[in-house]
């Protein structure tokens, strides 16, 4: 924030259980919800709130981390530190369970509604290149911006990981156990379709597992020497459809199913639930690949490319 405003003079109602830091970005007052939890349920009770200690609210953003769908139509790859920017949200784990298949609930009246006339032509406004360079320029600007801040008290938590961290498995490879003699739980779990406790708390180097089913990375192959070089366009953006519900998708091949079938570009949890209590735009940073692979390494990061972008965004909006 550019300003800090003092919590207990600005408009928090009797009984509102949030916490909130007030203050300005740029040329717009602001109000930092902080969520207590994950999920939609605590985002939409959070937001109900909200709506009442601050009913002047024209715009929310949700703002944080997300699993990314790597590749998308007319050869699109997303990598890791990326950013995701919401056209429209889909609740993809509201439905009926089947014996053998799951289905969505499609009806109007199940599903969330198109984003408002003037987010729509905000975003059409961000699909030119003009202002994409623009939002893209001031990003990078707030992103290192950040990262001095950080290094100033002695952290490194927003640094940019390397390529050499950024890596994406074929969708069937399983995170687990490949030999008998390194896994407790061997015949019940990683020696038949499942993978054992032990198996979930490691990254896929100490497993051993994965290294014949990696997928060939584009963007990435000009890095791949070192590990402390990015991308110059690691702060790049994608608008597309979100995907919000209350399971942490970590299956490559349900992912891909999704994303096909509902043609979304990201994975989150929060959205739904204020989606419809306010005009509501997702901001989220690529932390891993809804996969079972996924390691928490590049979480820091992407939050704060995620920050870094609305504040570029908000710059924008009038």
């Amino acid at each position: 924030m550019d300003q800090k405003w003092d919590r207990k003079e600005c408009g928090k109602v009797a009984l509102d259980p949030n916490s909130y830091t007030l203050g300005a970005l740029g040329a717009h007052n602001v109000v930092l919800l902080h969520l207590p939890g994950m999920g939609k349920g605590v985002a939409a009770s959070a937001a109900s709130s909200c709506r009442i200690s601050f009913p002047g609210i024209r715009l929310a953003l949700v703002v944080g981390v997300c699993g990314g769908v790597p590749f998308g139509p007319h050869n699109i790859e997303r990598i890791l530190g990326e950013v995701v920017i919401s056209d429209g949200l889909v609740q993809y784990d509201f439905g009926r369970q089947f014996p053998n298949d799951f289905k969505r609930k499609r009806t109007l009246h199940d599903s969330h509604g198109r984003p408002d006339s003037e987010i729509r032509g905000f975003l059409a406004r961000l699909g030119g290149r003009e202002a994409r360079r623009k939002i893209l320029t001031a990003a990078r600007g707030y992103l290192l911006s950040l990262q001095a801040t950080e290094e100033a008290l002695g952290a490194a938590l927003y640094q940019y990981p390397g390529a050499a961290e950024d890596v994406l498995h074929q969708p069937l490879s399983l995170h687990k156990h490949l030999q008998a003699a390194t896994c407790p739980e061997w015949e019940k779990t990683c020696g038949t379709v499942g993978a054992c406790d032990l198996a979930r708390t490691l990254d896929w180097q100490q497993l051993n597992c994965g290294f014949s089913q990696l997928v060939p990375r584009q963007r990435l192959n000009v890095y791949s020497g070192d590990i402390s070089q990015g991308p110059s366009d690691s702060l790049e953006l994608h608008i597309g459809t979100v995907a919000s519900g209350d399971k942490i998708m970590k299956s490559g091949e349900e992912r891909d199913k999704v994303a096909k079938e509902e043609g979304v570009i990201a994975f989150e949890m929060e959205g739904a639930g204020i989606w419809d209590q306010f005009p509501c735009l997702i901001i989220k940073g690529i932390c891993d690949y809804a996969d079972c692979h996924k390691s928490k390494k590049w979480q820091y990061y992407a939050a704060a490319t995620a920050a870094a972008q609305m504040k570029a965004v908000l710059d924008e909006w009038d």
